[in-house]
């Protein structure tokens, strides 16, 4: 599993704090705010407040965790895209996640990314 290391030495992706933690109390406080910007919006904050949890459960290897996010991502929010290639990458596994990722690193000239 790989985790960076913030300039403070502070793991960046701790994803069973967000997990346990961070997601819960995020979608509580700000979940009625969505919802009064309508049922759309409400829809797609709790979609996207999923895919980003998804997301760093993939960066730190917890792959079957990231699809279960993403497809409550999909329940909510059917029609991202991104959310799609994300649960392609998660039910690979760290094949498919760590070649996309070595992928967009070459073509992007990025390093350390995800890493």
């Amino acid at each position: 599993m790989e985790r960076r290391v913030d300039a403070n030495g502070r793991i960046s992706d701790d994803f069973e704090t967000k997990r346990d933690v961070s997601f819960h109390r995020f979608l509580e406080k700000h979940r009625s705010l969505a919802a009064e910007q309508g049922l759309l919006v409400e829809r797609r904050f709790v979609a996207t407040l999923s895919r980003t949890l998804a997301f760093s459960g993939l960066s730190n290897g917890y792959y079957r965790e990231s699809v279960k996010y993403l497809l409550l991502a999909l329940v909510y929010y059917p029609f991202d895209p991104k959310t799609y290639l994300y649960l392609c990458l998660a039910v690979g596994g760290p094949i498919t996640f760590g070649s996309a990722r070595r992928l967009k690193q070459n073509l992007s000239g990025e390093t350390g990314m995800f890493s």
